[in-house]
């Protein structure tokens, strides 16, 4: 995970250790997909608002405290799908 920790990827399963997460990962893209479905999100006064993936920084992912990004979650996402 980008230098951070290591992610094992087996039979569409993604693994921490011995953990699967694959439900987490899952969880992630499908509420990302949920995110992009509703386009520019509006706030005051209709003004748009844009939410890049690379530049959401995770501080925390279960029990690893380190900073990760939605787009490196997304990478692995891709791989299970």
């Amino acid at each position: 995970m980008n230098g951070k920790f290591n992610l094992t990827v087996r039979n569409k399963r993604v693994f921490h250790k011995n953990e699967d997460i694959t439900d987490y990962i899952e969880e992630i893209g499908t509420w990302w997909k949920n995110v992009m479905l509703e386009g520019n999100l509006k706030f005051a006064k209709s003004y748009d608002f844009l939410i890049p993936s690379h530049n959401i920084k995770i501080m925390k992912s279960g029990c690893q405290s380190q900073e990760t990004y939605l787009s490196d979650w997304l990478k692995v996402y891709d791989l299970i799908k």
